[in-house]
C-alpha cells in the first residue's frame, strides 16, 4: 500500500484537507480564526534529515471519507525514516479555550478521528515501524500571545 500524498513545494502554501509529503526541511504557518475573530498562528518547523519523508495536512479528511458528519483535526503532521523503520506523527487541534464537556467531548472525536485518519493513510503503509505518537491541543497562551513553535 502506498501513501496517497501531493507533494508540496517550497512556494505552496498547503490547501485544506489535503495530505503533502514534504522532502526538505521548511516552516509551515497555519492559522485558524477563533470565534471571537482573533487569528490564531501557529508555526510548525519540519526537520527533515536524509532518508526522513515528512507528512502534512490541515483539516485532514480523506478523499474516501465523506463531508457529512466527519470530523477533523487542524494539524496532521508525521515525519517517515525509511532506513531506520521509524516513524513520527502529531495530531493538534488549535482551540480558543479548553474551557468546557462539550469543548473536551469535541477535542476527543477529533483526535479519534485524525488518529484513524492517520492509521489508515499513513501508520497502515508502514508495517515493522517504531511509532512515536503525539497528541496535542494548542490554545491561547495566558499572556494573550497567540502563537506556538512547533518542531515535527
Amino acid at each position: 500500500m502506498t501513501i496517497k500524498a501531493g507533494k508540496l513545494r517550497e512556494s505552496m502554501v498547503p490547501e485544506p484537507r489535503r495530505l503533502y509529503q514534504i522532502h526538505s526541511s521548511r516552516k509551515i504557518v497555519v492559522e485558524e480564526k477563533q470565534r471571537d475573530n482573533s487569528l490564531d498562528q501557529v508555526v510548525l518547523e519540519y526537520c527533515i534529515q536524509n532518508d526522513d519523508i515528512g507528512y502534512f495536512a490541515k483539516e485532514y479528511r480523506p478523499m474516501d471519507v465523506a463531508k457529512t458528519g466527519a470530523k477533523v483535526i487542524d494539524i496532521t503532521a508525521a515525519v517517515l525514516n525509511h532506513a531506520k523503520k521509524s516513524a513520527r506523527w502529531h495530531l493538534y487541534d488549535i482551540k480558543d479555550t479548553l474551557a468546557g464537556e462539550k469543548t473536551i467531548i469535541s477535542l476527543y472525536n477529533q483526535w479519534n478521528a485524525g488518529f484513524g485518519y492517520l492509521k489508515h493513510n499513513i501508520l497502515g503503509c508502514i508495517s515493522g515501524y517504531s511509532v512515536i505518537p503525539d497528541l496535542g491541543v494548542i490554545t491561547s497562551a495566558p499572556s494573550g500571545q497567540k502563537s506556538e513553535f512547533i518542531t515535527a
